[in-house]
């Protein structure tokens, strides 16, 4: 990720390490970080408008170990400068050790019990995250918002799925925000590349707890949520066009709304990348 040591474009004192890919900016590891704290800010409040105090959960997925973990600690440092309170969902028995002892360090965890009905494979993403939903209602207590860590990335290859295999995929999880009860599921990082969260994650010494648990956690369900194909299709965009990926996305999201009359000039901007 060395830069040959120029100067970060953004800050201009403090050597480039790492390169965005969307935007080309040359950035150090402060000025990463500090940008991706920004678009996750601005990735929640186009979507709700939290209280002062208000209660978010972030949804911990193994399938997404690294996400979840740069989500959690993001969130954590914005709500609190908000006064807001941060908790975590994640199925039962799902998470790996390493995880649940770095995310328990300074935020309490509810865990559920996840089952695929009348299934004995693995659940995919969208089927996850939607197996939530239910229990959101009968918590017992309200929570204001549901964070996911999907990413541009994964926003993508379910789209590029749904299109070439499943269509159902495409209503099953949306960049837009969803309502469920007194709760709104929303994704933070659905304007945000896999490769800037990992590259967070590695500049925050996040990657070296991880090293035991990456290789036989993070893909678990990637035969079921996307293809090798699909897999090198993406990986190949987002180094070389990442732009293409935010427009397939967008127009993705935007035609079932359009066609259903149900979509409005601002809830049509979706996954736009934010500089």
């Amino acid at each position: 990720m060395n830069i040959d040591t120029k100067p970060c474009d953004v800050c201009k004192r403090r050597p480039a390490v790492y390169r965005r890919r969307d935007s080309g900016e040359k950035l150090c590891a402060y000025c990463l970080s500090r940008s991706l704290v920004k678009r996750v800010r601005r990735g929640i409040s186009r979507s709700v408008r939290l209280r002062h105090g208000a209660l978010v959960a972030v949804l911990a997925l193994k399938e997404r170990i690294v996400e979840s973990l740069v989500l959690t600690e993001i969130v954590g440092l914005i709500e609190e400068r908000h006064g807001g309170h941060v908790l975590i969902l994640a199925s039962e028995h799902a998470l790996p050790q390493v995880m649940r002892t770095r995310l328990a360090q300074r935020i309490p965890s509810i865990y559920f019990t996840v089952k695929a009905k009348g299934k004995t494979e693995s659940l995919s993403l969208p089927e996850i995250i939607n197996s939530f939903a239910p229990r959101l209602r009968s918590i017992g207590f309200r929570i204001d918002a549901v964070l996911t860590p999907l990413t541009l990335s994964d926003f993508f290859e379910i789209q590029l799925q749904s299109l070439l295999m499943n269509a159902t995929l495409t209503r099953e999880v949306s960049p837009l925000p969803r309502v469920v009860g007194q709760s709104v599921i929303v994704h933070p990082m659905s304007n945000i590349l896999r490769q800037d969260v990992y590259a967070y994650a590695f500049f925050k010494g996040m990657l070296d707890s991880l090293n035991n648990d990456i290789s036989s956690s993070i893909h678990i369900v990637e035969d079921k949520c996307i293809t090798p194909i699909l897999k090198s299709i993406s990986a190949d965009l987002s180094e070389h066009h990442p732009e293409l990926m935010f427009k397939f996305v967008e127009t993705a999201t935007s035609l079932p709304l359009i066609m259903t009359a149900g979509g409005s000039k601002a809830g049509l901007r979706v996954a736009q990348p934010n500089h």
